[in-house]
């Protein structure tokens, strides 16, 4: 045991059990405010149950509306259902039913502005190499981070709303 002068301080150090985080809705580093972009509605399109719940906790954490769902087919009914109504796609490359390269050219026919961000375990050139250079607005290798999420739907949508301007 250290005996220190008086004045000279305490230095203690704990060690706490960990513990599950409770939710919360604070801001994700280096993303836009929640105010920002508030109003702005993503659809999610992926067959994978945990990509899904993680996409749309992250989004709507960050202060989007989400629709999910679980593959192309659901996902073009609630574009049609909704025309209009969304600000970006997230699309899963790799889906049953209905792939997501012919999710994506429907999505392209249907509204050819509306940015549209790939997610896969696949190699980005090979995204690129599957549906164009000019097709998607953004692609996210999986796994990827919630704020890489956030931020790449962000700049989605930003870049539409100058190209708009």
């Amino acid at each position: 045991m250290d005996i220190k002068p008086p004045g000279a301080g305490t230095c203690f150090r704990l060690l706490l059990p960990s513990a599950a985080a409770a939710p919360s809705n604070r801001h994700l580093p280096g993303v836009v405010s929640k105010t920002a972009l508030s109003s702005r509605t993503i659809l999610v399109v992926d067959d994978d149950d945990g990509v899904r719940t993680v996409a749309t906790l992250s989004l709507e954490r960050s202060g989007f509306r989400v629709v999910a769902a679980c593959d192309g087919e659901e996902g073009l009914a609630a574009l049609r259902e909704c025309r209009g109504d969304f600000d970006a796609v997230l699309l899963d490359m790799t889906m049953p039913r209905l792939s997501g390269a012919d999710t994506c050219h429907v999505i392209r026919q249907m509204q050819p502005d509306l940015p549209i961000v790939l997610m896969s375990g696949y190699t980005e050139p090979d995204a690129v190499a599957r549906f164009g250079p000019h097709q998607a607005a953004g692609f996210l290798q999986k796994p990827f981070s919630p704020a890489t999420l956030v931020r790449m739907i962000q700049d989605a949508i930003l870049r539409r709303a100058r190209a708009q301007a």
